[in-house]
């Protein structure tokens, strides 16, 4: 499989908004443990104008001198997950056979990128990133800390899954698998969306792994939870009406 890895192609999708102290050093960092991993990768990053600052412009400079990244400008994104959508489109458009979605800014760390590509080694159809919420010894703001762990226990409890950590963005996914998770259209407007994903795809062969994850602002958004409860309703409702047809 090592060989052949070297043949397949590897798509990495990450959205990137006001990233400028740090997106230079990350694209640098990412690279690096491309190379380490002896990976066929794109980089797919996608930006739009949530970015305020001169993100797109340091992307372009690395871009024209590192032919492994390619920029995704999508100013007609209207939220978070159709920057997430729109990297997902131009990874399968580009054929990638394993797509691993990460954010920027080292909340998720480039060299954790081998427990992916090793999940994938492996023979799962999704590899899901786990952060250390029940540990506390996990530095992490309170309300980020609830907001998460409430959100995996009232979820698994509602949609009938068993994942250790629901809203988490570090993931994998082959692509066959992610075409049909996009085939359905996407409720979330918001970062729930990966609660949603990983509902979508409770029913493949899956692996959970551990992270490390720096949570960007103790700060959880009131629409956001709102959004949060309103989806979750949503997907408790497809469930239980798909289980009312299979007993007709």
């Amino acid at each position: 499989m090592k060989n052949k890895l070297r043949k397949e192609k590897i798509g990495i999708v990450i959205p990137a908004a006001n990233e400028s102290e740090t997106i230079e050093a990350f694209c640098l960092d990412l690279i690096k443990n491309i190379h380490r991993l002896k990976i066929n990768a794109k980089v797919f990053i996608v930006v739009d104008n949530a970015s305020k600052d001169n993100t797109k412009s340091i992307l372009e400079k690395i871009v024209k001198k590192y032919k492994l990244i390619k920029l995704v400008y999508e100013p007609k994104n209207r939220n978070v997950v159709d920057a997430y959508v729109r990297g997902y489109r131009e990874a399968i458009k580009y054929k990638c056979d394993f797509i691993i979605e990460m954010d920027s800014g080292f909340s998720h760390l480039p060299s954790e990128l081998h427990k992916f590509i090793q999940g994938y080694k492996e023979g799962y159809d999704c590899v899901f990133g786990i952060r250390p919420l029940w540990s506390i010894n996990y530095k992490v703001p309170l309300k980020r800390r609830i907001f998460s762990l409430g959100g995996t226990i009232l979820s698994n409890l509602l949609l009938g899954t068993s994942y250790k950590d629901m809203t988490s963005g570090y993931e994998g996914f082959r692509r066959e698998i992610l075409e049909q998770i996009l085939r359905e259209s996407l409720k979330s407007s918001g970062h729930f969306w990966h609660t949603e994903i990983k509902y979508r795809a409770k029913d493949f062969h899956y692996k959970e792994v551990p992270i490390t994850y720096k949570f960007p602002t103790p700060r959880v958004k009131l629409n956001s939870i709102y959004n949060s409860f309103i989806i979750l309703f949503y997907l408790a409702t497809d469930r239980w009406s798909k289980k009312l047809k299979l007993r007709k």
